[in-house]
C-alpha cells in the first residue's frame, strides 16, 4: 500500500510538471504570435511620420549684368527614395494619407535678407506626365530683429560665435501645402519649388513632408506605448481564445474517434459471436444428417401416435 501511495504521488507530481510546462510554452507561443501580428500591423498600417528631402535650387546669370541673378531660384524635388543596391524607386508618400508640405530655408542674418521684405514661394506637385496635381503660393517675411537686439545677442554669444560653435543664421519654414493626399490613380512624382525673389540669400534648403495622422494612426503615433499595450493585450486575448477553441474541438474529435472505435470494436465482437453461433449450428446440423443416414430409424406406435428414435437433434 505504501508503494502504491508513493507511486500515485509521483504520478501526480509528474502530471503537474507536464501541465505547467505545457501552459508555459502555450503562453510563450501566444505572446510570440501576438508580437508578430502587432509588429506587422504597425509596419504596414502606420507610414513614416516625416520625410526630409534636400532641395537644390537652380538659377542662371545669362543676363547683361552678370552680377545679378537673372531667374528666380527653382528646384525639382523627387518624391521617391532610391534603394542603392538595386536602384529601385521607393514611394515616399503613402496613398490615401494626408500630408503637410513645408520648405525650410537656412538664411543668414545679412543686410540683404533683412531688407528683403515680402517674398513669394510656390510649389507644384506633378505626376510622371507633368500634370499638376496640386499647386500653392505662400508669402513670407524674414523675421524682424532690431539693431539693438542684434547687438545684445551678438555680445551675449560672442565666444560661441568666435570659436565657431554658433552661426548668425536662422531656419525659416514656409508652409506651402496644408493638406495633400496622394492619389492611387495619379501618384505624385516630383515637386517643383520656386522662390520669387532674386535677392534672397540662403545657405541650404530642404523639403519637409509631415504626415497628418487621424483616427487609429493618430493614437498609434501620439501614444505609441499606451496603444501598443492595449492592442497587444487584445491580440493576445484573441489568439489565446482561438488556441483554446481549436484545442477544445480537437479534444471533441478525439473523443468522437474513440467512441467510433469502441462502437466498431463492439460491432466486430458481435459479428464474430454471431458467426460462431451460426458455425456451431451448421456443425450440429451436419452431425445430425450424418447420424440419420447411418442409423436406422425406429418407429414405435404408441396410442395411435409415432415416436422418432435414435440420437436427439441439437437444439
Amino acid at each position: 500500500k505504501m508503494l502504491k501511495f508513493l507511486a500515485s504521488i509521483l504520478n501526480l507530481q509528474y502530471e503537474a510538471v507536464v501541465s505547467i510546462w505545457k501552459v508555459y510554452w502555450f503562453f510563450v507561443y501566444s505572446i510570440f504570435i501576438s508580437v508578430v501580428i502587432y509588429g506587422a500591423f504597425f509596419m504596414l498600417y502606420l507610414p513614416s511620420p516625416e520625410h526630409i528631402k534636400p532641395v537644390h535650387f537652380k538659377y542662371n546669370f545669362s543676363c547683361e549684368n552678370s552680377n545679378q541673378v537673372c531667374s528666380y531660384p527653382t528646384a525639382i524635388v523627387s518624391l521617391h527614395d532610391f534603394y542603392k543596391p538595386t536602384k529601385e524607386a521607393i514611394r515616399v508618400l503613402s496613398r490615401g494619407q494626408e500630408y503637410m508640405i513645408n520648405v525650410q530655408l537656412d538664411m543668414p542674418f545679412s543686410e540683404e535678407n533683412r531688407n528683403l521684405g515680402m517674398f513669394l514661394s510656390k510649389i507644384d506637385i506633378l505626376n510622371k506626365d507633368g500634370k499638376i496635381l496640386a499647386s500653392s503660393e505662400r508669402s513670407s517675411l524674414f523675421t524682424y530683429e532690431s539693431n539693438l537686439l542684434s547687438i545684445i545677442s551678438t555680445f551675449f554669444f560672442i565666444f560661441p560665435l568666435l570659436f565657431g560653435f554658433q552661426e548668425q543664421k536662422r531656419w525659416m519654414e514656409v508652409v506651402l501645402l496644408d493638406s495633400f493626399i496622394d492619389s492611387s490613380y495619379e501618384p505624385a512624382e516630383v515637386a517643383k519649388i520656386t522662390i520669387y525673389s532674386k535677392r534672397i540669400q540662403f545657405y541650404s534648403a530642404r523639403l519637409r513632408i509631415k504626415a497628418v495622422f487621424s483616427g487609429i494612426r493618430y493614437y498609434m503615433h501620439q501614444w505609441p506605448i499606451t496603444f501598443s499595450f492595449f492592442a497587444f493585450t487584445n491580440i493576445l486575448a484573441v489568439v489565446t481564445m482561438v488556441f483554446l477553441w481549436r484545442r477544445g474541438n480537437k479534444n471533441e474529435e478525439i473523443q468522437l474517434d474513440l467512441a467510433d472505435d469502441l462502437s466498431d470494436s463492439d460491432d466486430d465482437v458481435n459479428e464474430e459471436t454471431d458467426n460462431k453461433e451460426l458455425t456451431d449450428e451448421n456443425l450440429c446440423l451436419d452431425e445430425n444428417e450424418d447420424d440419420s443416414d447411418s442409423n436406422n430409424v425406429e418407429i414405435e406406435e404408441i396410442d395411435g401416435g409415432s415416436r422418432l428414435g435414435g440420437r436427439e437433434i441439437c437444439q
